[in-house]
């Protein structure tokens, strides 16, 4: 769940180049970069941002900053490119 100081950053936040929003199945808004190494997701965990693949449960990267995990998605999916 975010705090309020989170909340801040992502109504605020401009979006890189190649990242996406959508909506999960429990109502909130997470990000995604496609690129032609695949789709990245970056979803809120308890206290960190996490990046993964779309078809795996692992997580390729892990950043309490939610700049920096989309900035960590776009570099994996080589999205833009």
């Amino acid at each position: 769940m975010s705090n309020g100081e989170d909340t801040e950053v992502e109504n605020t936040i401009t979006l890189p180049v190649g990242v996406e929003t959508y909506t999960d199945v429990l109502g909130r808004q997470q990000y995604c970069a496609k690129g032609p190494n695949g789709t990245f997701l970056v979803t809120r965990a308890q206290h960190t941002w996490e990046v993964w693949r779309s078809d795996s449960l692992n997580t390729a990267a892990r950043d309490r900053d939610l700049r920096h995990a989309l900035e960590h998605a776009v570099y994996y999916a080589n999205a833009g490119h």
